[in-house]
């Protein structure tokens, strides 16, 4: 078994000065661990679909610095712990965590997104562990207690942090609710929703994004999730 490290989640930590110096970062990486790196040049998923993230341009000057040096030590990072770092051109890092990592493994990460991988232990940069207690709290209508109902849930009411549209008009309180209530929600929603916008937000929202794949993302989700489709 092995740990992988989201690293643009780290560099938040770090930017912040929640993590200190790089005593914490080297010990991981004594342990053996994988660290898994944002593309800072460009995304595959805006490249394809332009909503993805648009919001996050409107940042303050705060914000806007915040990220300039999250990514300088992102960049320093990578060289310092060359040998057991993963980066790919278009991807972000939870696309690289969930290329990587094998049932029974440990990811740090707080990206929401990650549990929508089955069988990884999920902690956070502090090394505390979390699951799907931390959404369910926050949606506690709704059963989203496995990761093929929760990315069903992303695709459905979509994701304002990602800038993935909500796929159900406003005045809408039913169809939402039909769907996740229902034994097998995904297959609930591929029958109701608008199919081209379905896919964008499943391309959105998938880790690893079926676009870097080249695969329907429909059929991708089919196939991960079979026990539970």
């Amino acid at each position: 078994m092995k740990t992988l490290i989201d690293m643009g989640t780290m560099s938040w930590h770090v930017t912040g000065q929640l993590l200190g110096d790089w005593k914490y970062t080297d010990d991981l990486y004594d342990s053996g661990a994988l660290f898994c790196f944002d593309d800072q040049q460009g995304s595959i998923r805006k490249d394809n679909i332009k909503f993805y993230k648009a919001t996050r341009e409107l940042v303050t000057h705060t914000q806007s610095e915040m990220r300039r040096v999250a990514r300088a030590w992102a960049r320093e990072a990578f060289q310092r712990y060359k040998k057991q770092s993963v980066g790919v051109t278009g991807l972000e890092a939870d696309d690289l965590l969930a290329l990587h990592y094998e049932y029974g493994d440990t990811v740090c990460t707080s990206d929401k997104d990650a549990l929508q991988l089955p069988g990884v232990k999920l902690i956070d940069c502090y090394g505390t562990p979390w699951g799907f207690e931390r959404v369910q709290r926050k949606i506690a209508s709704f059963n989203v207690s496995t990761p093929l109902r929760w990315l069903t849930y992303q695709a459905v009411y979509g994701d304002s942090t990602d800038g993935i549209p909500r796929l159900l008009p406003s005045f809408d309180r039913k169809t939402g609710v039909w769907i996740m209530t229902r034994d097998k929600p995904f297959r609930a929603a591929l029958g109701l929703m608008p199919p081209q916008r379905f896919i964008d937000n499943l391309n959105c929202a998938v880790l690893p994004t079926p676009l870097y794949l080249d695969l329907d993302p429909v059929m991708y989700v089919i196939k991960r999730y079979t026990d539970d489709f």
